[in-house]
């Protein structure tokens, strides 16, 4: 992982969500539907790759919440996410285990640095 500005700013509680959407480009997208993406990007200054993870969550309540994720990952991860069998469960998965950008539904961004609780992210199965 690279020493991205992305990552410092989140972690310094400074970075807004239109700022990393003007600063990252989409390189692939991998899954795209009205309530799941999955996208490879890059950030356009140091090249930081990233998978990008969006997810509606509807509740029994009919409440919608919008979750967006980029978890900073290496080149050589890509063809793995790419040929992933079940995006929903990798991603799932890497937002347990890893750190990563997250703009939560309330609307502010922060860096998840120990990955979130599995309950916290019951959604995305």
């Amino acid at each position: 992982m690279m020493n991205c500005h992305l990552i410092e700013q989140a972690k310094a509680g400074q970075l807004t969500a239109d700022a990393i959407q003007e600063a990252v480009e989409r390189v692939e997208s991998v899954v795209e539907s009205n309530t799941f993406d999955v996208d490879i990007v890059k950030c356009r200054t140091c090249g930081q790759t990233f998978v990008y993870g969006f997810k509606q969550y509807t509740s029994p309540d009919w409440e919608d919440d919008y979750w967006t994720f980029w978890i900073p990952i290496g080149e050589q991860e890509v063809a793995t996410i790419r040929e992933a069998k079940s995006h929903l469960e990798l991603m799932g998965e890497m937002v347990h285990e890893r750190p990563h950008i997250c703009w939560h539904p309330d609307g502010h961004v922060f860096w998840a640095k120990q990955g979130l609780p599995v309950a916290f992210i019951v959604f995305m199965s």
